[in-house]
């Protein structure tokens, strides 16, 4: 198998603008990170995916397969997933290890308000919260390695979206 170096430039520079968004967001307002920073960097990331197929078409000249532009955004994808997944764990783990519990806040006042609105009763909601209360809800390497390993089946469809608008097959 050969690698471009475009495949892993941008696979870094992905991975590096979302960990730098994210870190920017986290830092005026974690709410926002939680809430909304994930959906910028995932438009950050479609960004890259487009670039590597536009780079790997120019490469080979103009076209290239369905195939030969799926490798070149998945490994686009997998290398910024994982430094997208490094930051995280490093986020809140060290920079901020509160971050889950707030985390955990937004999640719950999310939960009330989609209760409220489907009128589900008080004690419904007593009992979320009594049971959301009993967890101790972190960001430890497995819940990362979690994540990462549910971005990979993201990263897998988008990959395939990309690619197969993008292709460009030799007319025989």
């Amino acid at each position: 198998m050969e690698f471009n170096t475009h495949y892993i430039k941008n696979g870094l520079y992905a991975g590096l603008a979302c960990a730098l968004l994210y870190l920017v967001s986290h830092t005026f307002d974690p709410g926002f990170y939680i809430k909304q920073s994930k959906l910028f960097g995932g438009l950050v990331l479609i960004l890259f995916l487009v670039k590597s197929c536009k780079d790997e078409r120019s490469v080979l000249g103009g076209y290239a397969s369905f195939g030969e532009l799926l490798k070149a955004s998945f490994i686009t994808y997998l290398i910024a997933a994982v430094i997208i997944s490094i930051f995280t764990y490093i986020l809140y783990n060290f920079i901020n290890p509160d971050l889950a519990k707030i985390e955990l806040d937004i999640t719950m006042e999310i939960m009330e308000k989609a209760l409220d609105w489907v009128g589900a009763p008080d004690d419904v909601l007593d009992e979320v919260e009594t049971e959301l209360d009993k967890i101790e809800y972190q960001k430890d390497f497995f819940t990362i390695l979690t994540d990462f390993i549910s971005k990979l089946f993201s990263g897998i469809i988008l990959s395939i979206i990309i690619s197969s608008i993008y292709k460009k097959n030799k007319v025989a």
